[in-house]
């Protein structure tokens, strides 16, 4: 008896989506005129955490390479640090890794 083909339906499996959910959130910084380095410093280690060198590392990496991985983690934590970026108008985005 000859195998059947399901036509394909375009829908995600449960695992698939299961695997979508474990994937962790970036927020990445974008370059622009209107933030200062200080700003940029200053807003992440206050929303993440991080050490003055590591978000020194990352506003250069912004401003050479127009933008950088601000954080990475679960999507609430994200949102946290996305809007302390939005607060001093560093463009960003959110976005599964």
């Amino acid at each position: 008896m000859p195998a059947i083909t399901l036509p394909e339906t375009g829908q995600k499996s449960r695992a698939d989506e299961d695997m979508l959910l474990d994937r962790p959130w970036v927020v990445i910084g974008l370059n622009n005129n209107r933030t200062t380095f200080d700003q940029v410093i200053l807003a992440l280690q206050k929303s993440t955490g991080c050490s003055l060198e590591k978000a020194h590392a990352i506003a250069i990496e912004i401003d050479t390479k127009g933008e950088a991985v601000c954080y990475r983690g679960e999507l609430e934590r994200c949102e946290v640090v996305q809007m302390a970026l939005d607060e001093i108008k560093l463009q960003n985005r959110l976005e599964r890794e």
